[in-house]
């Protein structure tokens, strides 16, 4: 099903019962602006995942770059930037995250459970590569007063550096596993919503699917 807005009607956003290759593509390419999955992630799971959360161990997007606050379990890859090039200190920090996320006792990663939905539309992707390693993938997110209007653009940040495979195109994919009464369609995917409470991030830069 698809979705224009009423004040640009080439912002289009679909809604899926599940990711598709064709969707993916229409993102890529420009035709769409965004794609929801409602049901990408039972309630049932949703609730799992939150509950496994409350003993996550939470820090922040630097203060910085990042206002409002918003708090963060796992590496942002923009907090260990430094002269167009991906600092040392990404990889502990990655590997900080790595071990948090096999502590919490969720029976089915939520990080695999993504991929895994990705890999059905489009089996070719996997985490991207740097130096010949994989990067960290899926970041959790509070964001409790908002963000900033932003755009990321790992090709400009970063040179054409930060992958050993060529960045083709940049997708923002997030899961709201649970938001503010107030969002009348909670979703997945594609960066559409607000005022989520926590949300699993995939920021793009962290995952890649050959041309």
């Amino acid at each position: 099903m698809q979705h224009s807005s009423r004040t640009d009607p080439l912002f289009v956003v679909v809604e899926s019962d599940s990711i598709i290759r064709a969707d993916v593509a229409g993102l890529i390419a420009g035709r769409l602006a965004a794609v929801r999955v409602p049901g990408l992630l039972s309630a049932a799971r949703c609730q799992a995942i939150t509950a496994a959360l409350a003993d996550a161990p939470m820090d922040r997007y630097d203060e910085s770059r990042v206002f409002p606050v918003v708090a963060k379990f796992g590496p942002a890859i923009n907090d260990h930037r430094g002269a167009g090039e991906l600092r040392e200190d990404y990889w502990d920090a990655a590997h900080a995250a790595e071990k948090g996320w096999s502590t919490l006792g969720l029976a089915d990663s939520p990080r695999k459970l993504c991929l895994a939905a990705f890999r059905a539309a489009w089996p070719d992707v996997a985490p991207g590569r740097r130096q010949s390693r994989d990067m960290h993938v899926g970041i959790v997110r509070e964001i409790n007063a908002g963000l900033q209007v932003h755009f990321d653009d790992a090709v400009r940040e970063y040179a054409g550096r930060l992958l050993d495979g060529e960045v083709v195109a940049q997708l923002a994919f997030n899961i709201y596993i649970r938001v503010h009464r107030s969002v009348a369609r909670p979703c997945c995917g594609g960066g559409v919503g607000s005022r989520t409470t926590r949300s699993c991030a995939f920021p793009t830069g962290t995952a890649s699917t050959s041309r």
